[in-house]
């Protein structure tokens, strides 16, 4: 097996749209009917950032394809950070803490 690291990123922030401009962190990739589906936390760039959840579609782990309704799951202020979990055959989406 040959591995090395290609000269950039697969999949980038610089790429993305404002509201992952600030970081993307927290993925979490399944497989299904050889589709890749990768979940991703993002945050904007403001200095009380808003964390949010994307989806990004790969054949082959190397070109992404955004999703056109990122976020998918989308801050509701006050309601907490979103988080993404994965058992067995289910995946599940759902909300961390709360922000009172």
């Amino acid at each position: 097996m040959d591995w090395h690291l290609p000269d950039r990123p697969q999949f980038s922030w610089r790429d993305g749209e404002a509201w992952e401009r600030g970081g993307l962190y927290k993925s979490s990739i399944v497989e299904q009917d050889g589709v890749f589906y990768m979940f991703y936390n993002a945050k904007d760039q403001a200095e009380d950032w808003t964390e949010q959840i994307g989806v990004a579609c790969s054949r082959d782990l190397i070109h992404w394809v955004r999703g056109a309704d990122n976020p998918v799951l989308k801050v509701t202020p006050g309601r907490g950070i979103p988080h993404h979990l994965r058992g067995g055959q289910q995946a599940g989406v759902g909300l961390h803490g709360s922000g009172g």
